[in-house]
């Protein structure tokens, strides 16, 4: 079973339209396409700033922003 890319969790759902797309569960990211003003309302990523600082960015409980991508914590 693979896991959530983000937080590590396992994903039960892989599949999406017959091809296996989804490596992040429903819970990482919910904030951003739920409530975020500046997701809904702009193209964002999660990285580029001002999500790459935002506290609600999923990469950041498992990575660390290097200054141009992020890098999976090793510990």
């Amino acid at each position: 079973m693979k896991q959530c890319k983000f937080c590590g969790k396992p994903i039960n759902v892989l599949k999406w339209l017959g091809e296996e797309r989804e490596d992040h569960c429903g819970e990482c990211g919910r904030y951003c396409m739920d409530k975020c003003e500046l997701a809904l309302n702009s193209n964002t990523s999660w990285h580029k700033e001002p999500c790459v600082s935002c506290e609600h960015n999923p990469y950041a409980r498992l990575h660390k922003w290097d200054g141009v991508k992020w890098v999976k914590n090793e510990d």
